[in-house]
């Protein structure tokens, strides 16, 4: 037994097996679960085995205390064999059985379980994807959940939303070489003991502030909202009856499914690349950000294009006015206009699409040009590519429609009560507004969820996927009592958000830099502009029934536009792709004036900034040319230490080996090793094309063979494109 002191904390820690396990009286069993839970992680270091990387574990960490939190105990080990033994010691004691379970968390459990698969008996799995485990079961004794998916935050975030004593502590040396015989500083003892003392203690605060049991408490972030809104919207028999009467076959949600699509993200290709501004927190301002505010809130509630009826199966090759469509259509010769410079049709939605070519011109995946497109798209997306696009003919192939109005009351008075305790606690407790925010944030998701989901099967030590037949999948939903959303409203959330967007992004034009889902970048000030739009949008929220809330003398308004940030340097080299230094300016939160910001998807935020910093500014992010040889020159390279990037190496073929490696006495397991990596700044040929050839967008016609020569220098080698 070992006493740490940190601060003014004293924490006592078990080295197991020197410290035999304390068994507490008074636990008791309730819905098939102990009164007592634990908490789960481990810690690696990679080395190098036979050339290849492998990952071993030097220490394991187990909490375990009772549900009220009045006691917690922590165990280290530093072996599988001791865990082994650890957990047998345990399952005995307690009789754990199939009716009798001990509840185990661990943050981010796909991690632990690519180590403990080849140890232990998985009796049971239930998995999102394959590797992606969100609970499983050992020996039917011991129910492994992954708090990482009950949260959906890391776990230093988690830790600190929950009011947990300790958290997830800053500062360890991951690279560090450690073996299980390696002695560890008290610093890192408490690293890592601090992991699970702080991750039981969070699961403790939320199911005490939420009313839950270990049997009660969701698996994931969604489940909380979800059985909410069910029991709201439930109340009201009627909208059971509607789902059930509504209920799409085969057919139709193949359709539905096709013509889903997330947010519109998009750069300028007239500023793609180009420094916007001056790189000077004491610039002026450059480029101004305007965010829609809880853009698909306010589409839920506001938005009168919802399917109301059963999707009709038509015939009449023609969309139909005042009315929901969902089209499989067949566009041809389809050329984007003038002055357009967000180009709306997406490559990735488009059926066996060829590469660019002369015939098929893209801007970083949008259509540019195509002699022929086929696509799912919704009555709201037509009226967008009729405004951008010139197109010889549309053949409507296949047809759904319905009368289309308002989402039920009870849903949309349900979110409109979410949003009103939100902006209540704007300024009150962070922890209850975190949670209304994040509420506000699943009620969407719930509502594309895809009903055909694949069953993910992990069998004889190995992952599989049964895909249920489309007609089975469907019956059991609509018969299912509990299901209380249609999937085709959720389609129209993003589809209707997509034509709000638009609305920002035609009012900007070429002034616009950068759009992403509810926010627009633009060149100029356009606070005037935005705030007449405003009114309609207000007209449009009270004409469905909602209004402004005020607090505190501050009003907040769903759906309307907003300054956001202002910056004094911008530069974006496509989607999820930019930097920036935000303005030293009312506009921006104080701890953001001055600084510089990255946003790419895969690298670090904070370390992104930190190189940028590092290396001269936003110049740095400034990507390289082609050279005399069709070899391009790429821009700022984020090494394993600034780019946050983990390749993850599975070896499964392992079981469980002793061995010795540079006289250190080891365990080899299945195993993953995370791998830092690099991140190459780079644009694909395609894009770079369309980047220097930037009066494609100011011209009446598309110079097709300056195209195809810019086009047809040789392939980047740069995977991170």
């Amino acid at each position: 037994m070992k006493a740490i002191q940190s601060e003014n904390d004293k924490i006592v820690i078990n080295e197991y097996p020197a410290d035999a396990i304390q068994y507490h009286s008074g636990v008791v069993i309730t819905d098939g679960y102990l009164s007592i839970f634990g908490t789960f992680d481990i810690e690696t270091t990679n080395i190098l085995i036979d050339g290849e990387v492998r990952a071993i574990m030097y220490i394991w960490q187990f909490c375990i205390g009772d549900v009220k939190g009045k006691w917690r105990d922590v165990y280290v080990g530093r072996t599988w064999d001791h865990l082994i033994r650890f957990i047998a010691n345990i399952a005995s004691h307690y009789k754990l059985n199939a009716k009798n379970k001990m509840v185990v968390f661990i943050h981010n459990a796909a991690f632990e379980f690519q180590f403990m698969r080849s140890l232990f008996n998985i009796t049971r799995m239930f998995a999102v994807k394959k590797r992606l485990p969100v609970s499983f079961d050992v020996d039917f004794a011991f129910e492994f959940r992954c708090s990482y998916k009950l949260s959906n935050m890391s776990l230093g975030k988690f830790c600190e939303e929950e009011k947990a004593e300790h958290g997830k502590r800053t500062g360890y040396d991951y690279l560090k070489k450690r073996y299980p015989d390696t002695e560890l500083t008290d610093e890192e003892l408490l690293y890592c003991i601090d992991d699970v003392l702080g991750l039981h203690e969070a699961i403790t605060h939320l199911m005490q502030t939420s009313g839950d049991t270990l049997k009660s408490i969701p698996l994931t972030s969604t489940g909380y909202i979800r059985r909410e809104a069910r029991a709201r919207v439930l109340a009201n028999p009627k909208n059971f009856f509607r789902v059930r009467d509504n209920a799409l076959d085969a057919d139709s949600y193949v359709i539905c499914k096709s013509a889903a699509r997330g947010g519109n993200t998009h750069t300028n290709p007239l500023f793609s690349g180009q420094l916007i501004g001056i790189d000077d927190p004491a610039a002026p301002v450059a480029v101004w950000g305007y965010d829609k505010k809880s853009s698909y809130p306010y589409e839920m509630l506001a938005s009168p294009d919802y399917p109301t009826g059963k999707l009709i199966h038509e015939r009449a090759n023609q969309w139909i006015d005042d009315a929901a469509n969902i089209c499989h259509v067949v566009l041809f010769n389809v050329e984007l206009k003038k002055g357009v410079y967000f180009p709306y049709i997406a490559k990735s939605k488009c059926e066996n699409m060829p590469k660019a070519d002369g015939e098929y011109l893209y801007d970083n995946g949008r259509v540019l040009k195509a002699p022929v497109l086929r696509l799912c798209i919704t009555e709201l997306d037509w009226k967008i590519i009729q405004r951008q696009y010139k197109i010889g003919r549309c053949e409507i192939i296949d047809q759904y429609v319905s009368d289309h109005g308002y989402l039920n009351n009870e849903y949309r008075n349900y979110i409109w009560e979410l949003f009103k305790c939100k902006c209540e606690l704007e300024t009150g407790d962070p922890y209850f507004y975190g949670k209304f925010k994040n509420k506000i944030n699943a009620a969407f998701g719930m509502m594309l969820t895809d009903i055909t989901r694949e069953d993910i099967i992990y069998s004889n030590d190995d992952w599989d996927s049964d895909l249920p037949p489309l007609a089975t999948a469907l019956f059991k939903y609509y018969k299912n009592r509990n299901s209380f959303l249609e999937y085709q409203h959720g389609l129209y959330v993003t589809a209707a958000a997509r034509y709000s967007l638009q609305e920002g992004l035609d009012l900007v034009g070429i002034d616009g830099v950068y759009c992403d889902t509810d926010s627009v970048k633009a060149v100029r000030n356009y606070d005037t502009e935005f705030a007449a739009v405003n009114k309609n949008i207000i007209t449009r929220l009270e004409r469905a029934g909602y209004g402004a809330i005020e607090v505190n003398g501050k009003r907040y308004t769903l759906g309307v536009w907003e300054k956001d940030t202002t910056y004094t340097a911008f530069i974006a080299h496509g989607a999820k792709k930019y930097a920036y230094r935000y303005a030293d300016d009312e506009a921006n939160k104080a701890s953001k004036r001055g600084k510089i910001g990255v946003t790419v998807a895969g690298l670090s935020k904070s370390l992104g900034a930190k190189y940028l910093n590092e290396h001269g500014g936003l110049k740095a992010f400034i990507v390289g040319t082609w050279d005399d040889d069709g070899d391009y020159i790429h821009g700022a390279l984020f090494d394993e230490t600034n780019s946050g990037r983990l390749t993850a190496k599975y070896d499964d073929k392992i079981r469980h080996e002793h061995r010795t490696h540079d006289g250190h006495s080891i365990e080899l397991t299945s195993n993953v090793a995370l791998i830092p990596t690099t991140y190459e700044l780079g644009l694909s040929p395609e894009y770079a094309a369309i980047v220097e050839m930037r009066d494609v967008f100011n011209d009446d016609a598309f110079n097709v063979e300056q195209y195809k020569q810019l086009a047809k220098r040789k392939k980047t080698k740069n995977k991170n494109c």
